[in-house]
């Protein structure tokens, strides 16, 4: 028996259903996904914005984060995606101002900033900096992560631990 109409009254919604054929709007896959870390605690020149290298790669579901050369997701298909970077950040001297920032296409679209002076002008020595963003991007658009700060004195350095990830939300 074939049917050609369903009333939502007759459905009970707690029954499993058995298809044949294909099923089409019934959700979506959050894929691509991906997340890097730092491997090491590279140092970075205070005053100046770098891009952050995230060399070791956790998971990437569709090979598009490049963690060796260029250290930038690109997404293979359009949609809205959601990125998030977090990093440890540390000078001994003491640290004043930091941001990081999200490039897309090779130019800064968000500013993560902290100024993290205490009260009495004595600056912190390591600060912890997330990032979000959620982000509608078309095929072959890229997103990369920079990194900004100002010291008492010396370089700075990404202590222990920095990660970036993302995925699909939504196709656009």
């Amino acid at each position: 028996m074939a049917i050609d109409k369903i009333q939502s009254e007759s459905i009970n919604l707690a029954d499993n259903f058995a298809f044949t054929g294909t099923v089409t709007g019934a959700g979506e896959s959050n894929i691509p996904y991906f997340r890097a870390r730092i491997s090491g605690e590279p140092s970075f020149t205070p005053s100046a914005t770098t891009k952050v290298q995230f060399n070791a790669e956790v998971f990437d579901s569709a090979n598009a984060y490049d963690h060796t050369t260029n250290y930038r997701f690109t997404a293979p298909s359009a949609g809205k995606y959601k990125f998030n970077t977090f990093m440890n950040l540390r000078n001994d001297n003491g640290l004043k101002d930091l941001r990081v920032h999200y490039y897309l296409n090779g130019s800064q679209i968000t500013n993560g900033m902290y100024n993290i002076m205490r009260s009495n002008n004595n600056p912190f020595q390591s600060c912890s900096m997330p990032l979000t963003v959620i982000l509608d991007l078309s095929v072959n658009d890229y997103i990369e992560v920079y990194v900004y700060s100002t010291t008492s004195s010396g370089n700075f350095t990404i202590d222990g631990f920095g990660m970036f990830e993302g995925f699909k939300l939504t196709a656009s």
